[in-house]
């Protein structure tokens, strides 16, 4: 049993419970920022209509308002967050460009889908149209390389077969070894 006339020291965890009635503590100096009373916007509401602008630092809260290290007395529910501005094909657009010029299918597909998402949400598709294109022409570049390359070796297996094996000059003077 413990004896009542020695008090326990405070425990370390005290600080997050809601002080008694009366009692008044310091206010730490990292808290949380007080909720704001305005006007709730809609976020299902055309993302046209909708505005932002970065809000001014607010005071320090004073000691009155807060009954716990987490949340305000006043209040128990935080604003809403912010509605998205931001464009939800964005990101799939700008790897899609990344992959164009590295992996060309998977930046076209990547592409055509970051267009559509952009375009539900009423954006502008140009990054996305911008990754299509790329991936487009890396892809067309690559089927002629590589027809001109199998054209080439085509020839040169067939110059091979009918001269035998050696080294032999080409006209432009390169040498060719065939085995």
């Amino acid at each position: 049993m413990s004896d009542q006339s020695t008090p326990r020291p405070p425990s370390p965890w005290a600080r997050f419970t809601r002080p008694a009635p009366g009692e008044s503590r310091e206010i730490p100096l990292a808290a949380p920022p007080r909720p704001r009373q305005e006007a709730r916007v809609d976020p299902f509401a055309p993302a046209a209509e909708q505005t932002w602008a970065p809000a001014a630092p607010e005071p320090r809260p004073d000691a009155a308002g807060f009954d716990s290290y987490f949340a305000p007395a006043d209040d128990d529910e935080w604003d809403a967050p912010r509605p998205r501005h931001d464009d939800p094909g964005h990101g799939l657009a700008v790897a899609s460009i990344v992959f164009a010029v590295f992996f060309a299918p998977l930046g076209l597909v990547l592409g055509l889908v970051s267009a559509r998402r952009s375009a539900r949400a009423g954006h502008s598709r140009r990054l996305a149209l911008i990754g299509v294109a790329i991936a487009a022409v890396v892809m067309v570049a690559s089927i002629v390389y590589g027809v001109s390359a199998l054209d080439h070796l085509a020839r040169l297996s067939a110059t091979c077969a009918q001269l035998g094996p050696g080294e032999y000059a080409d006209p432009a003077g390169r040498t060719v070894t065939c085995d």
